[in-house]
């Protein structure tokens, strides 16, 4: 059974954890309670996981303003950032490309240790091939 001691806890939990910018092990500190209560009550406590859940997209909306106030300040890193993770669907799309000297294809050979050990498997394995 939780004590009314434990509930208030529980009660306030939420509001120390968006204090605590959504870090867990702080706001377990500052409740003065193990993580393992924590998870244990998100697992039991559909409405105090969800008020955890808002309170961590507090956190996640307090980083992202500093990126916006980043960007708008003309940090090229946070505007490249921002592109690669936010504009995809532009183009904005790192990838990498392995081919061999000037573009050409890759050369793969296989010796013959290789291979016997390759033979080994397929046979263990029942494959053909």
């Amino acid at each position: 059974m939780i004590s009314d001691n434990s509930n208030t806890i529980k009660k306030a939990f939420p509001d120390i954890l968006k204090k605590s910018m959504g870090i867990i092990s702080t706001a377990c500190e500052k409740a003065k309670i193990n993580r393992s209560t924590y998870y244990e009550w998100r697992k039991t406590d559909t409405e105090f996981a969800e008020a955890c859940d808002e309170a961590n997209e507090f956190a996640g909306d307090f980083v992202e303003s500093k990126l916006y106030k980043n960007i708008d300040s003309g940090d090229t890193s946070c505007i490249i950032f921002y592109c690669k993770t936010k504009l995809k669907n532009r183009g904005y799309v790192e990838r990498q490309e392995i081919t061999g000297a000037n573009g050409n294809g890759i050369d793969i050979s296989v010796t013959p240790l290789q291979e016997r050990n390759l033979d080994i498997i397929s046979r263990a394995t029942g494959e053909n091939g």
